[in-house]
């Protein structure tokens, strides 16, 4: 009785068969970082634009008035072309107006990140703090209708994210125009 074993060429065989596999499995699970690592960065740039905005549009549209400034517990802010200082009314927990009461909120942009900061009335529901909006800010700009605070009954938001990754760099910018709607 004769056994059969492998023979040299063919252990050869299998040898190479397995190395050119492990070389396309790496390449794929390359290819395959490289393209979610670059969707990753795009996701995060044009999210941190849209929050900004969304957050700029909400405060902007429940505010009463653009203050030419404001001193919260952090510090004091003063609207211009990358601050945003804003004075709303106060809310009850069933969404109702406190009269005679207010909130206060600042967005502004430091290096890459934008910051909103809410300061509430002891009445208010509304929570107060710090809120990162974004990480990845590139540009962010103000623009308002009117010279003066007093005046001032829409604000132009432009936002400009952006994220490298590796050799490359993805960005996002975003624009929005918002009226006053309590004033």
């Amino acid at each position: 009785m004769m056994q059969r074993g492998l023979t040299m060429i063919e252990t050869l065989i299998v040898i190479a068969f397995f190395v050119v596999l492990s070389a396309v499995l790496v390449e794929m699970y390359i290819s395959y970082s490289r393209f979610f690592g670059a969707h990753d960065s795009y996701l995060d740039a044009i999210g941190g634009a849209d929050l900004v905005l969304s957050e700029v549009s909400s405060a902007v549209l429940q505010a009463n008035a653009v203050l030419p400034s404001h001193t919260f517990a952090s510090g004091s802010h003063v609207t211009d072309a990358d601050t945003l200082v804003l004075q709303l009314p106060s809310i009850s927990a069933s969404g109702d107006v406190i009269s005679g009461s207010y909130d206060y909120a600042v967005i502004y942009a430091t290096s890459t990140y934008v910051y909103r900061l809410l300061e509430t009335s002891g009445a208010s529901a509304r929570l107060a703090g710090s809120l990162t909006l974004t990480n990845t800010l590139d540009s962010l700009a103000f623009t308002y209708n009117a010279s003066s605070s007093a005046d001032i009954t829409s604000v132009r938001a432009a936002v400009r994210t952006e994220k490298v990754l590796r050799d490359r760099t993805v960005s996002a910018s975003l624009e929005q125009l918002v009226y006053l709607r309590n004033k």
